[in-house]
C-alpha cells in the first residue's frame, strides 16, 4: 500500500502540484505557503473610498497578480476602487456568471481554465479565504470593468472626423531637410547708434530682468574642526549602551523540509505515508527523501530552504528555533499539511563587543558633533554681527567670508551653496537685514552660515547702455534673418541644378550645410517648428528628388527634398474603416476614461472621500516592491 501511495503521490506531484503551480502558483508562490506568510498587516487599512476600506490584503492580492511595482499598484487600486464605488451608486451587482466568467479568465493554463474544484482547493490548501478572494474579485476586476462597458456604450466617432482621422495616421512622408541658420549668412553687419536705441525702445520688454539681490555670507571651515579626541569614550560606551541591537548578529539557521499536504479525504494516507518516511529518515538520506516525497518548491534541491525561514509557516519557525544541528524533527501538522524539518546549520544571536565597533560607533556621532560644534560657532557670529560689529574684525578659527554676486531668486550659488536656499533666505530679508542661521549644502556636505542682505536690485526694463552687448547680437540675428529670406532661395535653386549626388554632398559640405532625415505625417509639425498653415500642401505636392523653397520659420529656413510618399483615398479608407473606427474607438475611449478617473479622483479628494493612511503609503512607497 504504501509502495502503491508513494508512486502515485510521485505521479500527483508531476501531472497536478507542478502544473498547478505553473499556472495558477505565479499568484501565490510570493506568499508562501499560506496567508501567515503575508504578515500581521494583510488586513490593514490602506485607503477609503467613500467610507469603504481597501486592505493591505486587496493590495497583496492585486500586485501578485500582475506584479506591478508599488506605485503601480496602489494607483490601479485607487481607480478601480473609485469606479466600483460608481457602479454601486447605479445599483450594480456582480452575478455568479460573470465571478465565473472572471475566474475563468485568470485561472488558465495554455488557453484552458484548470478546473473549478483545482481552483478552489488550490486556494483551500494555501489557506486563502475563497470567500474573501472572490469578493476582492467583484470589487476591483468584475464591477469596474461593468461599469466601464455601461458607460461606453453610447461612443461614437462622427464619419468626417473619422475620415480625418484615417488620412492623418496613414499619410507620410520620408523627406530629407536642411535647416540655414542665420549665422549662414557671412556679410559684415554694421549697427548704428540710432539702429541700436531704435531696435532696444521697440523691444524693451525683451530686457526685462527680475529682482537680484547681493548678499555677505558667513560661514564655518568644517574641516577646520579638530577632530581629535572629539568623541569621548563615555559618548561612545553610552551610545553602544543604548543601541545595541545594532551590533547584534542575528541567529542563523539553515533547514531542510519535507512537506506534504493533504486533504479530508487522503489524510490517514499522508499521515502514514510520513511516518513511514520519518521512520526510515537519516541525516544522509533527508536530501534524497525529500527529493523524492517533498510537495514544496524546494523539493529538486532536497528541501533546503537556506537561511530563508521567513517563507515557512509560523509553526514551523518556532520549532526551528529550539531544535540542534542535525537533529530531525517529529511530524509537524500545520492545518492542511506534515512537515518534518532538518537543521543543517545554525548559529546564535551574538552582540559584537564593544572593542570591536568602537570606530564605527566614533564614525558615526563625528558629524553630529561637528555640525554641531559648527553651529555654536555660526551663532556666535550671528551674535556679534546684530550689534553691528565689523565682520572682519571677528576672530574665530575656521571662519569663512564671502560675497555673491547679484543672484536670483531660487538661484543655486556655486561654491557657496548648491540648495538655493540661501538664494531664497536672501529675498526674505530687507537691505542690511541679516538672516539666522541656516543650512548650507556644498557638494553634498552640510555647513552652518549667517547671510546679510547687502543689496537690492529691484525688478524692471535695464538701461541701455547696461545690455548694449545683447541689443547688438539680437540686432545682427535679426538683420541675418532677414537676409536670410531673400538669399536662401539660391540654395534650393543650386541644389535642384545639381543632379548628381557627389555635387550635392560637396555643395553642402561648401556651404557648411547638414542634411538630415525625417518621417512627416499628415497634419503634424516640421520638426520642432510651429505649426504651419499649408505645410502639409508644401510638403505632399513635392515631386521625389526636387528641392523645396526655404520654408520661413522666425529665424531659420528649412529646404526639404521628397524621398518617397504614401498618401491614402477614399477607396483605402473604406477597406480599413471597420478596423480603424475599432481602434480609434478604443483609444478615445481610454483617453475618456483617463480624463474622467482624473476629475473623478479630484472629486473625491475634494469632498474628503478619498484618505490614504499616510504612513502605510509611505512605506510602501519607499520599498522596491513587496514581498
Amino acid at each position: 500500500m504504501l509502495r502503491s501511495m508513494r508512486s502515485n503521490l510521485k505521479t500527483l506531484s508531476w501531472t497536478l502540484w507542478l502544473v498547478i503551480l505553473a499556472f495558477v502558483g505565479f499568484i501565490f508562490v510570493e506568499w508562501g505557503m499560506g496567508t501567515d506568510a503575508i504578515g500581521d498587516d494583510h488586513k490593514s487599512y490602506l485607503m477609503s473610498i467613500d467610507s469603504e476600506t481597501v486592505t493591505m490584503q486587496d493590495f497583496k492580492y492585486y500586485q501578485t497578480l500582475f506584479k506591478w511595482s508599488n506605485p503601480q499598484t496602489l494607483e490601479m487600486l485607487k481607480q478601480n476602487a473609485i469606479l466600483s464605488n460608481e457602479a454601486k451608486k447605479v445599483e450594480m451587482t456582480v452575478s455568479d456568471e460573470e465571478l465565473n466568467s472572471q475566474i475563468f479568465d485568470l485561472f488558465q493554463y495554455k488557453g484552458v481554465f484548470i478546473g473549478m474544484d483545482q481552483y478552489r482547493s488550490f486556494l483551500s490548501r494555501n489557506n486563502i479565504n475563497i470567500r474573501s478572494f472572490e469578493t476582492f474579485l467583484k470589487r476591483f476586476f468584475v464591477l469596474p470593468k461593468k461599469y466601464i462597458n455601461f458607460v461606453n456604450s453610447g461612443q461614437v466617432i462622427n464619419e468626417k472626423i473619422l475620415s480625418k482621422k484615417f488620412h492623418k495616421a496613414r499619410d507620410f512622408a520620408d523627406i530629407e531637410f536642411i535647416k540655414i541658420s542665420p549665422e549662414w549668412i557671412k556679410d559684415e553687419i554694421s549697427i548704428t547708434d540710432k539702429e541700436r536705441k531704435d531696435y532696444y525702445d521697440k523691444n524693451k520688454n525683451k530686457y526685462f530682468a527680475p529682482e537680484t539681490r547681493k548678499g555677505l555670507v558667513v560661514s564655518i571651515d568644517i574641516n577646520a574642526i579638530k577632530k581629535d579626541s572629539l568623541i569621548s569614550d563615555k559618548e561612545i560606551e553610552e551610545y553602544y549602551i543604548k543601541n545595541k541591537t545594532q551590533f547584534q548578529k542575528k541567529e542563523q539557521i539553515r533547514i531542510a523540509r519535507i512537506f506534504l499536504n493533504y486533504t479530508k479525504k487522503n489524510k490517514q494516507d499522508i499521515e502514514a505515508l510520513a511516518k513511514d518516511i520519518k521512520k526510515h529518515l537519516t541525516v544522509k538520506n533527508f536530501a534524497q527523501k525529500a527529493k523524492e516525497f517533498s510537495q514544496d518548491e524546494k523539493s529538486t534541491v532536497g528541501g533546503d530552504w537556506g537561511f530563508d525561514l521567513a517563507k515557512l509557516i509560523t509553526k514551523e519557525r518556532k520549532i526551528a528555533r529550539g531544535m540542534d544541528v542535525s537533529q530531525i524533527s517529529d511530524l509537524i501538522y500545520t492545518g492542511k499539511s506534515i512537515s518534518i524539518l532538518h537543521i543543517i546549520e545554525k548559529s546564535d544571536e551574538k552582540t559584537k563587543p564593544l572593542s570591536l565597533v568602537k570606530n564605527i560607533i566614533k564614525d558615526k556621532l563625528e558629524p553630529a558633533k561637528i555640525k554641531l560644534i559648527a553651529k555654536q560657532k555660526i551663532s556666535t557670529v550671528l551674535d556679534k554681527l546684530k550689534k553691528e560689529e565689523d565682520i572682519n574684525k571677528i576672530k574665530l578659527e575656521g571662519l569663512i567670508i564671502k560675497t555673491t554676486n547679484f543672484v536670483k531668486k531660487d538661484q543655486i550659488i556655486a561654491g557657496i551653496d548648491e540648495s538655493s536656499t540661501l538664494s531664497n533666505k536672501l529675498f526674505t530679508l530687507k537691505e542690511n537685514g541679516i538672516s539666522d542661521t541656516i543650512e548650507l549644502i556644498q557638494n553634498t556636505k552640510q555647513n552652518f552660515g549667517v547671510v546679510k542682505c547687502l543689496k537690492i536690485k529691484k525688478a524692471g526694463i535695464e538701461k541701455l547702455d547696461l545690455v548694449k552687448d545683447k541689443v547688438n547680437k539680437d540686432l545682427i540675428r535679426e538683420k541675418k534673418s532677414d537676409l536670410l529670406k531673400s538669399n536662401s532661395p539660391i540654395i534650393t535653386k543650386e541644389l535642384n541644378r545639381l543632379k548628381d549626388k557627389d555635387e550635392i554632398k560637396k555643395y553642402l559640405d561648401e556651404q557648411k550645410l547638414i542634411v538630415d532625415t525625417f518621417k512627416y505625417r499628415r497634419g503634424n509639425r516640421l520638426l520642432y517648428f510651429p505649426e504651419r498653415a499649408g505645410l502639409d500642401n508644401t510638403i505632399f505636392s513635392l515631386e521625389p528628388g526636387v528641392y523645396s523653397a526655404p520654408i520661413m520659420y522666425k529665424n531659420t529656413a528649412v529646404v526639404v527634398v521628397l524621398k518617397s510618399k504614401n498618401i491614402t483615398n477614399n477607396e483605402n479608407f473604406k477597406k480599413e474603416r471597420t478596423e480603424f473606427y475599432n481602434n480609434s474607438l478604443k483609444l478615445k475611449t481610454n483617453m475618456d476614461w483617463q480624463n474622467f478617473l482624473v476629475a473623478k479622483i479630484d472629486q473625491y479628494q475634494k469632498q474628503e472621500k478619498l484618505k490614504m493612511n499616510a504612513d502605510l503609503v509611505t512605506d510602501l512607497l519607499k520599498q522596491k516592491d513587496t514581498k
